[in-house]
């Protein structure tokens, strides 16, 4: 057995090495030819979006990105020739496949967390760049969080929109479809109640997903809804688990978020195991 791993792994080698090559040969012979040949209809309408969770409590990094962190991609933002764009607006551009200028990217804000709302909303609202806000309306008003107070002062300002996560932020895809129903249920009453209009965005705590989870996602009618798996999205994107890119400190340098925000979308036609859910 051991044997005939070797073998495989040998024979995997000499063909990833075989296609490297192959992909390389068009670069060699004609770079201006391969630009053009690798060029996808999905490219034009394709956009970045970003989900950024606390910013500036540098004792969680796994979640947070430094304050000197987020002001470096502002500056590269407000210089870098980007199209910046607020999430409904985007989202109707995938809907109706409309063309999207290079570098346009959405920003979203993951958890609703005070430190988001005092270090970086603000710098966002003096540059009149819009972003979007997804909360657990069982953790407002508590310590860290945002208040209903200050989602109705945002709710208000027309650069920022508010989407909603569960009535609690947990593992909601590995429960009983009623609980699932529930949770959602509880944070598009509370939504409503509070803030006298209905939740249209809807995002998956952890990003994690479920085949029963989106169905009840796609009958509560939510305009779109957004996953953590990296990727751009477009036109063709499963409107129901769109794509972010998640910031936090190890991941926040300028680096990768020039990377990031010009990432192209990879379209596919067949995806295995179609439930997003894995055990």
């Amino acid at each position: 057995m051991h044997k005939h791993f070797n073998t495989i792994l040998r024979k995997s080698r000499i063909f990833m090495r075989l296609m490297h090559l192959f992909l390389l040969l068009p670069l060699a012979l004609s770079p201006q030819t391969t630009v053009a040949q690798t060029a996808l209809p999905e490219d034009s309408s394709s956009a970045v979006i970003l989900a950024y969770h606390r910013i500036g409590e540098d004792s969680i990094p796994e979640s947070s990105l430094r304050i000197e962190q987020f002001q470096n991609h502002l500056d590269e933002i407000l210089n870098g020739g980007y199209n910046v764009i607020a999430l409904p607006d985007l989202v109707s551009a995938l809907k109706n496949d409309e063309n999207l200028p290079p570098k346009t990217i959405a920003i979203t804000f993951e958890g609703g967390f005070h430190s988001a709302y005092t270090n970086a909303m603000p710098l966002l609202l003096e540059n009149k760049i819009p972003f979007t806000v997804f909360f657990a309306s069982g953790l407002t008003d508590r310590d860290n969080y945002l208040s209903w107070k200050e989602l109705r002062s945002l709710s208000k300002n027309k650069y920022a929109t508010l989407g909603i996560l569960p009535d609690a932020y947990t593992h909601i895809a590995q429960l009983p479809r009623t609980e699932q129903q529930r949770l959602i249920n509880k944070a598009r009453a509370d939504f409503a109640k509070k803030l006298g209009t209905e939740a249209r965005y809807f995002a998956y705590p952890f990003g994690e997903a479920s085949n029963t989870l989106q169905d009840i996602v796609k009958m509560q009618k939510f305009d779109a809804a957004f996953g953590l798996q990296s990727g751009a999205a477009h036109s063709a994107s499963d409107i129901t688990a769109l794509p972010r890119f998640t910031m936090t400190e190890s991941y926040g340098d300028i680096d990768r978020f020039r990377m990031i925000t010009t990432a192209l979308p990879l379209p596919v036609s067949d995806i295995e195991p179609q439930n997003p859910k894995l055990t």
